[in-house]
């Protein structure tokens, strides 16, 4: 079975930030989630227990310990985590640091099937725009976030066709916390662009490049 890598984040209701054209989810106030959701957390929970919980050396320091029940492997470059010790000043044995995505992934497969990628935004963003994402784990919450206050923000990527629904949405909290999962389409052309040339070569193997030339 290959190996699958999983995004798992929680958003607040869409906006455009600085004046952007585009869509984005906030997701970050200062290091940390502007909401507290016990529901939310316990679907996270759920959804990750037992497997490796990939995230950046902030987000480790935002949660100030090791996730329990799953390996918790830390991206950083400086090897320098600054996370609360056990009362007993023994190492927590489910953490390890490592210093890329890839070195991550690599020690996530070694042992498991899949693994989750928890945050944050520029690890979200890294995977996402490596193309190493295989489904996303979307909570969206019906909050309305200040943009000059949230200074992290998640991409609009249901917007793009790279991207399917898997199943109904579940309603995790009564009108306001909706759960969904989302496939990475890979091997698709994602924009007209991409189309238009596919189609191209297409009426070139059929017709010949002469023949195109003078339709065109």
């Amino acid at each position: 079975m290959a190996f699958e890598l999983n995004l798992i984040v929680a958003v607040a209701n869409k906006c455009k930030p600085d004046g952007r054209q585009i869509f984005m989810y906030p997701i970050g106030v200062n290091g940390r989630m502007p909401w507290h959701c016990p529901e939310d957390l316990a679907w996270f929970k759920e959804v990750t227990m037992g497997y490796p919980v990939i995230m950046g050396r902030k987000t480790m320091e935002s949660i100030k310990k090791p996730l329990p029940g799953r390996l918790n492997i830390v991206i950083t470059r400086s090897g320098n985590v600054n996370i609360q010790n056990n009362p007993d000043g023994t190492l927590y044995d489910n953490l390890i640091y490592v210093p890329s995505v890839e070195e991550a992934i690599k020690v996530a497969e070694e042992k498991y099937e899949k693994a989750f990628v928890i945050g944050g935004g520029s690890i979200y963003k890294y995977c996402l725009d490596n193309k190493l994402i295989d489904n996303i784990y979307l909570d969206e919450l019906d909050l309305n976030i200040d943009t000059d206050n949230a200074d992290t923000f998640f991409p609009d990527f249901s917007s793009t066709c790279d991207w399917k629904q898997l199943g109904r949405r579940i309603e995790i909290v009564k009108g306001f916390a909706y759960a969904s999962v989302w496939e990475f389409q890979r091997g698709r052309f994602s924009n007209s662009v991409d189309n238009k040339y596919l189609n191209l070569g297409k009426k070139i193997l059929e017709q010949g490049t002469k023949k195109i030339l003078e339709l065109e």
